[in-house]
């Protein structure tokens, strides 16, 4: 239930993506004429029935639009908090482990132990051990190569979503970080310009669409196929995606939902190679003034 400065309003909320019956970031528009004053600020109540529980937003003087979101920290966003005599048990394991490993340097799972107990103790400050780390169980154990990837992905986007935090930035970079794959799209609901270039991204998954504050987009030099994820996004204004693996025009359909989109890099990719491609363009994307190709 929304309430605006008090008053009770009739709204459908509706996730980021069509796909999503579960999300964790919901829409609305208020209705026509419940605001007639754009010049002051209003208050704005989301209550959740159900749980008994209420969230108070403002939409401030002059916007057309209002977010609500918790801050968190590390403990509340990705880890458990640890008392005392935990953090001494587990820096004791952490100790334990390192002494095995000088004597087994190819133990896997006990490479594995080191990471997750220094992920639990402090990810940002293990941060290059634990990428060392990877890297080694990488080589001695190549079968399972993908899994350590997108495990050290995930880490890394935790570990930049927690810098973000804490400088409460709305620029998010994690070029040349060699992800495999994207996650907690859902606490970077606020960022307004992504860089994810010099990844080994493959796609842009339909979680990409929770980013409705996202007005530039970098993921040059990846080997993206899919942009399912970039629907309706309504602030976007630049997508760079050089050198990547785009081949068909219909993998660029979904940019024909984001209504502000004016500058488009396509160079590098198969797609170029379209006949006629610059007028088939000019037609699936017609706001788009700046094209690349």
């Amino acid at each position: 239930m929304l309430v605006l400065d008090g008053q009770q309003q009739q709204v459908e909320w509706r996730s980021a993506h069509p796909r999503f019956r579960h999300s964790p970031v919901w829409l609305c528009e208020l209705p026509p004429g419940s605001i007639s004053d754009i010049n002051n600020e209003h208050n704005l109540t989301v209550h959740w029935t159900e749980k008994h529980a209420h969230r108070d937003c403002a939409l401030y003087t002059g916007r057309l639009e209002s977010w609500c979101r918790d801050s968190a920290t590390d403990q509340e966003l990705f880890r458990s908090e640890l008392s005392v005599e935990k953090t001494s048990v587990l820096q004791s394991e952490l100790q334990s482990c390192t002494q095995l490993l000088e004597l087994e340097p190819q133990n896997k799972w006990c490479v594995l132990t080191i990471i997750l107990l220094m992920r639990a103790l402090d990810p940002l400050g293990h941060e290059k051990e634990t990428l060392a780390h990877f890297q080694t169980l990488k080589e001695v154990d190549p079968m399972r190569s993908s899994y350590y990837s997108d495990l050290c992905s995930k880490f890394m986007i935790e570990n930049t979503i927690l810098k973000m935090e804490y400088a409460e930035v709305r620029v998010f970079s994690l070029s040349d970080k060699n992800l495999s794959t994207l996650c907690h799209l859902d606490q970077l609901l606020l960022v307004t310009h992504i860089n994810l270039s010099s990844n080994q991204l493959v796609t842009l998954p339909p979680q990409f669409s929770m980013l409705h504050c996202l007005e530039v987009l970098e993921a040059d030099d990846n080997v993206i196929e899919n942009l399912e994820g970039l629907y309706h996004l309504p602030k976007l204004e630049e997508v760079s995606l050089k050198n990547n693996q785009i081949s068909k025009l219909s993998d660029l359909e979904p940019l024909a939902s984001c209504p502000k989109l004016t500058s488009l890099d396509l160079r590098g990719n198969p797609v170029t190679k379209t006949a006629n491609i610059q007028a088939e363009l000019s037609q699936l994307l017609p706001s788009v003034t700046d094209l690349l190709l």
